[in-house]
């Protein structure tokens, strides 16, 4: 080799082709004898004798013991393969777990979080509430960024984000809504329709969690409750004096101030509901 001056990619292929020799023992010499690189030789493997990507990533990492990382960095650095390639060939050919391949894929390549969801769900299609559930304990990314990189990266809709959070993450509902609501900017009669409709919660519980949680005032989560629910008027100021513990006094005033009933209909009501009459508000 040295007398001769022969190129490498040459003695490669004289070797292959005249000695038959298999594809790892050449590699194996190439580094051994020529003390060519790494990143060099697999260059040569693949532009010479056209090997796929993914047989070069097994040759790669059974002979010459490359870890996983390097050799994924490696692959994408030196023959351009795409993300997404690189890790669909890491899973399939290396049989590595995909969160740890998700993993390598982030520290390694540092690819963004949003992106590497993408991938997990377009490349390995992994369900989104799994990907989410791998975003958050493998990569410890917060709820609330994990609900927005699925609602925005994925276009998931508001619901199924909220149902995913609570289902999958195990997270209280009044936590689900807050983070909906902060994270996701949506408005408070959305939010309580989300929470009644798809977690199914009581109209009640979910008018708690939204003055407990949220902080609104009574008269708006009435009025929500009213609008939003179309729960009648009687069974509105039911709830909002047993779960909500207002004075019947204040109750009335806001039956008559915000709903705009007249007041000896608000009476009436007040009188044919047999409401508890409480004497502080705590919530």
């Amino acid at each position: 080799m040295s007398t001769l001056h022969v190129r490498d990619s040459t003695a490669l292929q004289m070797l292959t082709s005249t000695l038959h020799v298999r594809v790892r023992t050449e590699l194996q010499i190439l580094t051994c004898t020529l003390h060519v690189r790494v990143s060099t030789e697999l260059q040569t493997l693949t532009c010479d004798l056209h090997v796929r990507d993914s047989t070069e990533k097994k040759i790669l990492t059974s002979t010459l013991h490359v870890r996983d990382s390097t050799a994924l960095q490696i692959l994408t650095s030196t023959l351009h393969v795409r993300a997404s390639t690189a890790l669909h060939i890491l899973t399939s050919t290396l049989h590595v777990h995909d969160s740890t391949a998700l993993q390598i894929l982030t520290s390694t390549l540092h690819v963004r979080d949003s992106t590497t969801l993408q991938i997990l769900t377009s490349t390995l299609h992994v369900r989104a509430s799994t990907a989410l559930h791998i975003l958050t304990t493998t990569f410890h990314v917060r709820d609330s960024t994990a609900l927005q990189i699925l609602a925005s990266t994925l276009h998931v809709r508001a619901s199924t984000a909220l149902q995913i959070l609570t289902c999958t993450l195990h997270v209280r509902a009044s936590t689900a809504l807050h983070i909906l609501k902060c994270t996701l900017h949506v408005r408070d009669s959305t939010a309580l329709q989300i929470l009644t409709c798809n977690l199914h919660v009581r109209a009640s519980t979910a008018l708690q969690i939204l003055t407990c949680t949220l902080h609104v005032r009574d008269s708006t989560e009435l009025h929500i409750l009213k609008c939003t629910l179309h729960v009648s008027a009687s069974t509105a100021l039911q709830i909002l004096t047993s779960t909500l513990h207002v004075r019947a006094s204040t109750a009335l005033q806001i039956l008559t101030c915000t709903l705009h009933v007249r007041d000896s209909t608000a009476l009436q009501i007040l009188k044919c509901t047999h409401i508890k009459v409480y004497s502080t508000c705590t919530c």
